[in-house]
């Protein structure tokens, strides 16, 4: 359930608010319309000293208090009290702008430190809680949705959605309003009381803990501890209402739940329903969107005896509505009428609800235990034992491990190499310890000959020698090696390098030897034409300063910069004024990659301008700017206004002119205004850079 209240200047309207189930909707809905009707905005005329920021600016500014409020009746939406909201609003989904960014932070900055600010009203001065907006130019439409970032803001519980502005015509130069405690220091010791309580929350969900657990416990908490509060209290809309006092409306119960999950790190969103004048939360996990009704899931809501109680801490917590599809809420679960800018596709898959009662156990679901570590080691006949440590509270397990028995090698070993004059032994072993079973002889072994080493080194066309020693008993083994034959390489070897002016040659080698074979001659290399290379100069437009411009030409082929001993180039007279200009890059003849030639231009254009001035008129402006003579034709000027991008450009001919006067634009906008020069040569235009943009509020 969530507050609707309007306080207008002298009068204050009650506060509205009803408890919508499926037995009360019809009456929900007639009381609301009833009490929205109250609703009214009375503007007064007040003097604005600025706060005492700008003494002697002071202007009439019209004093109208409005109610901005997250739900209510259609037809309070449609009045001229309360501007209608984005679809989006109450989603935390709004994106802002630069502007509307920096107007955000100021008022917030306004709100948490108290800043407080300074006017007059019909003759009396007053000092209220408020923040000076007059340097932003906005309207109220303009500040509605900076506005709701705020009312969507659990941790902003203190901030009233009753807010008096302050304006010149349509110009908003001040917010006024007041908090919902009394003072300063009730504000601060609520605001701790709301950090207390929250820690003391989020001790019921461990690290060890998924995502969607800590979604449940988090849910668990506020309905175990919350009990469905007064419409009409202050407080029992906000989070404090529900993390503090503990009797929250629907609105205080999402808030809270939005505050608490934020702390997790997890994405949760406000989200409400005018028809059913009722507000829930979108929670993503995993990317994905679903519905929870933390107040719907309270075990009050499920009773319709009369004057029903909360049943308390211990009662069995539902979750009939909780990480539910859109489908599910509008379908099966009796909720209707939100408007989002995001989907919840499908339910969250089927869940076994572990029960969450209070802090949690770091082993709550199961011990985290780690590697085994082997206290006393077993042996083929002795057993031993294992420990292992909880890595989140410590517990220590142990356990037996039991003797292992002798593991038998499945081939016998060889305890003594036999050699070419004796015999040796052999056993099959314990690989585990040192005892050993099927002891038996190893017969003579063969001579124990060394590497060989060559006496007489092979040729491709000799043959060679080679001999070995027995390394027990020195007997000497010799052999013949056979000659090798010719190795032929499997590519060719160019012998010569062909150049771009002369052929070169290739041939077979023995990698043996110097043998050769299969001599070819290589064809010379083929020149690129320069139209068909990379060919680039420095600079392709200048701005006119008097002097001859030469930009520095660069050829590349296949990627690699040629030097300029490969070519020549001839630079087009002149450029010095505005206008085109050739640059022609020839090859030169002999041994270079390249032939032919390449053209290319740049341009000189005229110099840049730059605004004077800019004085606003009737629905218009006035441009000025600094005049140009040489090598210039005329000017233009582009403009356009804020928020748009379409521009519109006017051409100023000659020189001597060097102001513009441009009407039938929109009055009390704010336009943003460029210049430039140009110069005709042989009937091309050539276009200066434009200048930096100044701006001009227009009357």
């Amino acid at each position: 359930m969530l507050r609707a209240f309007a306080e207008t200047t002298g009068q204050t309207a009650k506060e509205a608010s009803a408890f919508q189930s499926p037995l009360c909707s019809l009456a929900v809905a007639l009381l609301a319309l009833l009490l929205t009707a109250l609703l009214s905005a009375v503007p007064s005329k007040a003097l604005a000293d600025n706060g005492g920021n700008d003494p002697g600016a002071s202007a009439e500014l019209t004093a109208t208090t409005q109610t901005f409020d997250p739900l209510h009746d259609p037809d309070y939406a449609d009045s001229d009290l309360t501007p209608a909201r984005p679809a989006s609003f109450g989603f935390g989904l709004l994106s802002l702008d630069n502007d509307q960014q920096l107007v955000l932070d100021t008022i917030r900055q306004a709100v948490t430190t108290y800043n407080q600010v300074t006017f007059t009203v019909e003759g009396e001065r007053q000092t209220r809680y408020g923040v000076k907006v007059k340097d932003f130019g906005m309207t109220v439409e303009d500040l509605n949705p900076i506005l709701q970032q705020l009312w969507d803001d659990p941790e902003l519980f203190y901030f009233p959605s009753t807010i008096t502005f302050l304006s010149s015509g349509d110009e908003v130069w001040f917010l006024a309003y007041d908090y919902l405690f009394e003072s300063t220091d009730q504000i601060d010791q609520a605001r701790a009381q709301v950090e207390e309580n929250a820690a003391q929350a989020l001790t019921w969900v461990a690290d060890n803990m998924s995502p969607v657990q800590k979604v449940q416990a988090m849910h668990d908490y506020l309905v175990r501890t919350c009990a469905y509060g007064d419409p009409d209290a202050t407080h029992s809309h906000t989070a404090y209402g529900a993390l503090v006092q503990r009797t929250p409306v629907c609105q205080g119960y999402a808030l809270a739940y939005k505050l608490l999950l934020s702390r997790l790190g997890i994405g949760c969103v406000f989200v409400i329903s005018d028809e059913m004048v009722h507000g829930w939360n979108l929670v993503q996990l995993d990317g994905v969107w679903y519905h929870v009704d933390v107040t719907w899931d309270d075990p009050l809501m499920g009773s319709s005896a009369e004057n029903a109680q909360d049943q308390g801490f211990d009662a069995e917590v539902s979750h009939r509505y909780f990480l539910k599809s859109d489908a599910a809420f509008q379908n099966q679960l009796e909720h209707y009428g939100w408007v989002s800018d995001v989907e919840a596709p499908q339910d969250y898959e089927v869940y076994d609800y572990p029960v969450f009662n209070g802090p949690a156990d770091p082993c709550w679901n199961g011990h985290s235990y780690g590697q085994w570590s082997q206290t006393a080691a077993p042996t083929c006949l002795a057993a031993g034992s294992k420990e292992r440590t909880c890595q989140t509270c410590g517990k220590v397990q142990a356990q037996d491990v039991g003797a292992l028995g002798h593991s038998w090698e499945d081939l016998p070993t060889v305890d003594v190499e036999p050699t070419c004059t004796e015999a040796g032994e052999k056993s099959v072993h314990c690989t585990r310890c040192s005892e050993r079973k099927d002891m038996a002889p190893v017969p003579l072994a063969e001579h124990s000959y060394g590497q060989w080493s060559q006496t007489a080194a092979p040729t491709c066309l000799t043959a060679g020698s080679k001999e070995r020693t027995c390394q027990t008993c020195g007997r000497v083994q010799t052999q013949d090696v056979g000659a090798l034959g010719h190795a032929w390489a499997s590519e060719a070897t160019v012998d010569v390098e062909p150049t771009y002016d002369a052929e070169g040659s290739r041939s077979v080698h023995c990698t043996r030897c110097e043998a050769v074979k299969d001599v070819r001659s290589i064809s010379a290399l083929a020149k690129t034409d320069l139209g068909k290379c990379s060919v680039r100069i420095s600079t392709t437009s200048y701005t006119y300063n008097g002097a001859t411009r030469k930009p520095t030409v660069s050829v590349k082929l296949n990627g690699q910069t040629l030097s300029s001993d490969c070519y020549t180039v001839t630079y087009a007279s002149g450029r010095k004024l505005v206008g085109t200009y050739a640059v022609t890059v020839t090859a030169k003849s002999g041994n270079v990659p390249v032939c032919g030639s390449a053209k290319l231009t740049f341009t000189i254009v005229p110099r840049t301008t730059y605004v004077t001035s800019l004085s606003a008129a009737k629905a218009g402006f006035t441009a000025r700017w600094s005049k140009r003579v040489s090598q210039t034709s005329g000017y233009q000027i582009q403009y356009r206004m804020k928020g748009s991008s379409s521009t519109k450009t006017i051409t100023v001919s000659g020189t001597s002119t060097t102001a513009k006067k441009v009407t039938k634009l929109r009055a009390k906008k704010r336009y943003y205004v460029k210049v430039r020069t140009y110069k005709t040569v042989s009937g091309k235009r050539y276009y200066s850079s434009w200048s930096s943009n100044k701006s001009v509020a227009t009357k």
